[in-house]
């Protein structure tokens, strides 16, 4: 016996041609059709039926700069890593990870030789992993590293659509189809995973979010159409979601329902200058201010930071040429705030050069450097809050 879908079942109903009547849906039952839809989050053309409903039913939170907090944001070095014993590991847009036991993992996501280094506590580097290729355990597009439960490692290759896993002894285990290109990605303790992400399923279109079962199967799609433009996904320590658009200063809370992630209906924006919503590209090419990464830290699970691509303030039109780091660095630069979650307040804001590339879900933030050897050296921070 197969599951009964009454979204499906009311579309071949009322789309049947029939003598005399128009096969356009009527209001009312487009109305019910919609209801339905938010009712049955796996359907199609559920991401259509939510478009209004995000503005007219969430509470809206207006986050305000805190007049009480004199505070400062600075980055604390934790460990450098360098690349010295194996050349070419480190490239442009750094990939870290530190597990439970202290162990770390780095990569990058272009060029480079398309391997995983792992070092000791101290940053020595112990085993590389992978290599260029599509066997087992190889890689040839590694977009992103994860270290799950049980400190078991995930290694993503977007080119082939899967993931490598690696046990706590970093010794192949076996290889998962992933239907969905990670751009952003949080880890449960369960061994589940929250991806922002593509992916490539009809029923699935439109749709921002997916919940992950430990075998790279897609156990839930959600996520309202309004916020299409994931870009930022973070898990606070009290178990909720929180998720920012890339095109807009604002943030949505998802909560468990059983085995479910439904929306709480509150929207926290923040409201500034610098950063005003976008739907287009810029016509003269300016980079529109984009939210790249939200993470709490790990020190205090209250305080949520978030890190904005910003145009350089001496940015100008260029005539085209061939893309590099250098012309892009040019361009860009890095805010970052920290937002206390429980009061709404914005309690420091700091502009960065284009240092700030990557803010991952652990609180890390690596950059890269070369030493007077030739040397590529990847110093990682954690950005930290000094109260005056």
């Amino acid at each position: 016996m197969t599951d009964f879908d009454p979204i499906q079942f009311i579309f071949k109903r009322l789309r049947r041609p029939m003598k005399g009547r128009s096969t356009r849906l009527p209001r009312h039952l487009s109305l019910a059709l919609a209801i339905l839809c938010a009712l049955n989050p796996g359907s199609p053309g559920l991401a259509a039926s939510l478009r209004a409903q995000v503005s007219q039913d969430s509470a809206v939170t207006t986050l305000r700069e805190s007049p009480d907090c004199d505070c400062r944001i600075e980055l604390t070095k934790v460990i450098s890593l360098s690349d010295s014993l194996h050349p070419g590991l480190f490239a442009y847009s750094p990939l870290v990870m530190r597990d439970s036991r202290g162990i770390w993992y780095a990569t990058s996501n272009t060029d480079g030789l398309k391997q995983v280094g792992v070092f000791h506590q101290d940053g020595r580097l112990k085993k590389v992993l992978g290599g260029r290729g599509e066997g087992p355990g190889e890689f040839t597009f590694i977009n992103y590293i994860v270290v799950g439960s049980g400190d078991s490692l995930y290694v993503y290759d977007h080119s082939q659509m899967r993931r490598s896993v690696f046990d706590p002894d970093h010794e192949f285990v076996r290889t998962d189809p992933i239907h969905a290109f990670m751009r952003q990605l949080v880890p449960l303790s369960s061994g589940h995973m929250i991806v922002s992400s593509t992916v490539m399923a009809a029923d699935r279109a439109g749709w921002p979010l997916h919940h992950i079962g430990p075998d790279g199967s897609v156990l839930q799609t959600f996520g309202a159409d309004a916020m299409l433009e994931h870009s930022g996904i973070a898990m606070g320590g009290d178990g909720v979601l929180w998720v920012a658009p890339r095109n807009t200063y604002e943030l949505a809370n998802y909560s468990v329902a059983g085995a479910r992630f439904e929306p709480t209906n509150r929207v926290y924006r923040r409201q500034a200058e610098w950063f005003q919503p976008w739907t287009e590209r810029s016509p003269d090419g300016r980079p529109r201010p984009s939210i790249m990464q939200i993470a709490f830290g790990p020190e205090d699970p209250t305080l949520l930071w978030v890190s904005i691509s910003v145009a350089d303030p001496e940015w100008a039109p260029r005539p085209p040429q061939k893309s590099s780091k250098e012309l892009i660095d040019s361009q860009y630069d890095n805010i970052l705030e920290v937002i206390d979650v429980k009061s709404g307040s914005v309690l420091a804001t700091r502009r960065f050069g284009p240092t700030l590339s990557r803010l991952t879900f652990q609180g890390l933030i690596p950059a890269l450097r070369i030493d007077g050897a030739t040397n590529v050296w990847m110093d990682v921070f954690t950005p930290t809050l000094h109260r005056r």
